[in-house]
C-alpha cells in the first residue's frame, strides 16, 4: 500500500464507545488495533471527547494525556497512523458538552479561546513528534457542536488553534468539515482553510444533500464524494 494512501476508520472501542477516555481498557484498545493492522487498514481517526480532556478550562486531564500516549504507542506498534480529533462535541448526531461554557461561543469568547489554546499546546507539546501521530484534526463537523457565529469567526477560531499546533508540533492540522461547509453562508469555508492547512477534509455524506435524491448505491450518489472531493481542492 503506498504510503500517502489512507485507509482507516473512525474509531470507537467496540466495548467502552464514547466513554473509553473515563473507563482507558489498554487490553480492549489492543486487540481492535491488532484486528485493525490484519485487516490491512493502516490509519485510525480517533476522538478526544473535550470533557474528558479539559475537565476545567484552566486543567487538561493528565489521565487522559496519558492514555493518549498509550494509544499512540500501540498505534506504533501496529504501524498504524493516528489522526486524534481534538474538540470532539459532535458525533454523529450526538453533541456532548464540557459543563463550563455555559452557552458561550467557542469561536469569539476570550476566555474559551485561552482554554482551547491550552488543551491544543498540551497535546501539541506532548506528542507532536511522535511518529504514530499523522495529522492534528481539530474538530468534527463542529459548526453542528455550536453553530459559526460567521465565517469570519470560524477562520479565527481556525488560524489560532492551528497556528498554536504548528509551534509545537510537525504534523499537518486538519478540520473535518461537511457538505454544508459549501452552502451555509456561516459556515467553515474552503478558500479560508486553504490559507491555513496543507490538507483539506471533506465529509461527503450524499444523504444530507439535495443533489442526491435517489438510492445511495446508484449515481449521482456513487459520485457526489469524488465531486466534493474536486470542489474542495478548487475552493481551497
Amino acid at each position: 500500500m503506498p504510503e500517502d494512501f489512507y485507509l482507516g476508520v473512525n474509531y470507537w472501542p467496540a466495548e467502552s464507545g464514547v466513554n473509553w477516555w473515563e473507563e482507558f481498557r489498554l487490553e480492549e484498545v489492543a486487540r481492535d488495533l491488532a484486528l485493525m493492522r490484519g485487516m490491512g487498514l493502516n490509519s485510525v481517526r480517533v476522538f478526544l471527547r473535550w470533557q474528558d480532556f479539559q475537565p476545567a478550562p484552566d486543567r487538561v486531564s493528565e489521565d487522559a494525556l496519558a492514555n493518549f500516549g498509550r494509544l499512540a504507542d500501540l498505534a506504533r506498534r501496529n504501524r498504524l497512523r493516528l489522526i486524534p480529533t481534538l474538540f470532539t462535541g459532535h458525533m454523529s448526531g450526538e453533541n456532548w458538552d464540557v459543563p463550563w461554557r455555559r452557552d458561550r461561543c467557542p469561536y469569539t469568547d476570550p476566555d474559551l479561546l485561552r482554554a482551547q489554546l491550552r488543551l491544543v499546546a498540551e497535546l501539541a507539546g506532548r506528542y507532536g513528534r511522535h511518529p504514530a501521530v499523522a495529522a492534528w484534526d481539530l474538530a468534527n463537523e463542529h459548526d453542528n457542536f455550536v453553530p459559526l457565529p460567521s465565517a469570519s469567526a470560524g477562520w479565527l477560531w481556525a488560524h489560532l488553534l492551528t497556528r498554536e499546533i504548528q509551534h509545537l508540533a510537525r504534523q499537518p492540522v486538519v478540520l473535518g468539515t461537511h457538505i454544508t461547509s459549501f452552502t451555509c453562508r456561516d459556515a467553515f469555508r474552503y478558500p479560508d482553510l486553504g490559507q491555513i492547512h496543507d490538507l483539506l477534509c471533506v465529509h461527503p455524506y450524499p444523504m444530507y444533500s439535495e443533489l442526491c435524491p435517489g438510492r445511495p448505491s446508484l449515481p449521482p450518489s456513487t459520485l457526489f464524494p469524488s465531486f466534493c472531493l474536486k470542489l474542495a481542492r478548487a475552493l481551497g
